[in-house]
């Protein structure tokens, strides 16, 4: 079964903040209720469905609902596994709430961290609990992430504090802001799940284009 892996920290689609276009990332919630996994699953459909190009065109875009509270706009180019964490921080920037993320792994046992036979470990995190630019923090994940950091399984670290869990391939457990990741080194985020039980996802290549699928085959097990 293909590992899918829900990033541990998400949010609720509330109105835009009354602050404005203050770049200043207020963290005013202790964790993500339920309320805001709702909410950030809408924020990933309403993107997935829209039809945008880019990840860029997408934030910059009226499919943003916080796209007025940027100023002059952001710089949202990503590839397949930055998407998955700009949106998910871009989403907790907007809406106050804390977010953490991983800012480097190492192979167990060495070798090309992309594609370790045993996986990889933790070598780093960072905490955001306020204060701080959000949109500095935007793109230092964009440096930070790549499709090792998703090559992290929840019982092979020494200390398993870890972004990314299992869920099981069920209705209700798969929602739009889900990761798949594929073992051959590829992530896409789940944007939508259809009545009949198809799983559709939209991932992002190196030339920062954003396509959209069904999950089948293509994904490596």
């Amino acid at each position: 079964m293909v590992l899918r892996l829900f990033i541990a920290f998400v949010a609720v689609f509330v109105a835009t903040p009354s602050w404005g276009a203050s770049q200043t990332w207020r963290v005013t919630k202790s964790e993500w209720t339920a309320e805001d996994e709702a909410g950030y699953s809408a924020f990933v459909q309403r993107i997935g469905e829209s039809g945008c190009e880019t990840p860029d065109d997408c934030i910059n875009s009226d499919v943003n609902p916080y796209r007025g509270t940027d100023g002059k706009g952001i710089n949202f180019n990503a590839d397949c596994a930055d998407l998955v964490y700009m949106l998910r921080a871009y989403y907790a920037w907007k809406n106050e709430l804390p977010f953490t993320y991983v800012t480097g792994v190492y192979a167990r046992g060495g070798g090309d961290v992309r594609f370790s036979s045993k996986g990889n470990r933790v070598a780093g995190r960072r905490n955001i609990t306020g204060g701080v630019n959000g949109r500095s923090v935007i793109y230092a994940i964009r440096d930070a992430v790549s499709s090792a950091s998703y090559r992290v399984g929840p019982d092979i670290d020494d200390n398993p504090v870890t972004d990314l869990y299992p869920v099981k391939v069920q209705p209700g457990s798969i929602r739009p802001g889900t990761a798949i990741y594929d073992v051959n080194g590829h992530v896409a985020i789940v944007y939508k799940v259809g009545e009949d039980g198809r799983v559709y996802y939209m991932d992002s290549h190196p030339d920062f284009t954003l396509t959209r699928s069904v999950y089948g085959a293509q994904f490596g097990r």
